[in-house]
């Protein structure tokens, strides 16, 4: 039976398109990516001494559609006022900490391969 890959609903054979969508149904649906949610762990795979590594580091891993979550630690005067951001803490699910871990190192490598040349 013919699926609609926008609102999932099943549809008798002959029809071709999606009543509520409009769009051109499938023979199946393909496999749902899979979820990280906020009940899963996150653990810290970076902390930077720069925003720019940070940043660099974050992109790299969102790009590659790894969860992550930047924490800025801070130095604050006695009145509450933000003198600079000291370092960056990157965290990303418990699951995928080894891939992380290795996108990291491999952008690194890669960074520093290129200001050598």
């Amino acid at each position: 039976m013919p699926f609609c890959p926008v609102c999932k609903s099943e549809y008798v054979e002959g029809i071709q398109r999606c009543s509520d969508c409009d769009a051109a149904l499938v023979d199946v649906l393909p496999d749902e990516p899979e979820e990280h949610t906020i009940d899963e762990e996150f653990v810290p795979v970076l902390t930077a001494k720069d925003n720019e590594e940070a940043q660099v580091a974050r992109e790299v891993l969102v790009d590659l559609g790894i969860p992550v979550i930047m924490q800025a630690d801070a130095a604050q005067t006695a009145a509450g006022n933000l003198l600079m951001v000291e370092q960056n803490t990157l965290t990303v699910p418990a699951s995928m900490l080894d891939d992380a871990k290795r996108v990291i190192e491999e952008s690194r490598k890669a960074g520093e391969e290129s200001a050598e040349a």
